[in-house]
Parts: structure tokens; C-alpha cells; sequence
């Protein structure tokens, strides 16, 4: 009993873990939508200037596409693979995993936006 316990709480904290890493690295694709969005205003004649050039905003569009689909890769992964060692929770269901793996990914980016000075 003890050892099902422990096993359970080892599988629980590493995908705990895992999913708030995921969600700590989402932080860098969405500070490349923030550079983003001063190429977009300044080329809608905002009284912005664009930070780096054109090849700014190329660069910025290929590491949003670029780190959103390696973080959205790697978010199944490591869900797929806990999923599977959480036999006890299969009976919960998909959108219960699916809302309890949401909240650790948001946790990052949500103490980002809300617990620091940085704003849009």
C-alpha cells in the first residue's frame, strides 16, 4: 500500500513538474508576440517604431511558430506518458486530465502576467 502510494506521488511530481517547466519555457514565444505586435502597430502607422527592422519581424514570426510547436510537442509527450502511468485516474476522464494538466501549464504564465510588473 505504502509503495502504491509513494509510486503514485513520484508519477504525480514529475508531471507536476514537467508541465510547469513547459509552461515556464511558453513565457519566450509569448515575449516574441509582444515584439510582434510593435511590427504590426508601426506598420498600421501606430506611433510606434519597429525594433529591429523587417528581419525583426521575420525572425519573431519564425520563433512564435517555431517554440509554440516544440512546447506543444513536447506537452503531449509528457502528458501522454504520464497519463499512462496514472492507471488510478482513468476512470476521472480525458476532460478532468485535460483541465488538471491546463492549470500547472498556466501557473507560469499566469504568475508572469499577474505576479511581476510586466504588462503588454
Amino acid at each position: 500500500m505504502t509503495a502504491d502510494r509513494t509510486r503514485l506521488l513520484r508519477i504525480t511530481l514529475a508531471w507536476l513538474a514537467g508541465n510547469l517547466v513547459i509552461g515556464l519555457c511558453a513565457i519566450v514565444p509569448i515575449a516574441a508576440l509582444d515584439t510582434l505586435t510593435y511590427y504590426l502597430r508601426a506598420l498600421n502607422g501606430e506611433d510606434v517604431v519597429a525594433p529591429y527592422g523587417s528581419a525583426g519581424a521575420r525572425f519573431a514570426v519564425v520563433e512564435v511558430v517555431v517554440l509554440s510547436t516544440v512546447l506543444l510537442v513536447a506537452t503531449v509527450l509528457v502528458n501522454r506518458r504520464q497519463w499512462r502511468r496514472f492507471r488510478a485516474l482513468r476512470s476521472v476522464g480525458f476532460p478532468a486530465l485535460l483541465l488538471a494538466t491546463l492549470v500547472p501549464l498556466a501557473l507560469p504564465f499566469l504568475w508572469f502576467w499577474f505576479g511581476t510588473d510586466r504588462t503588454f
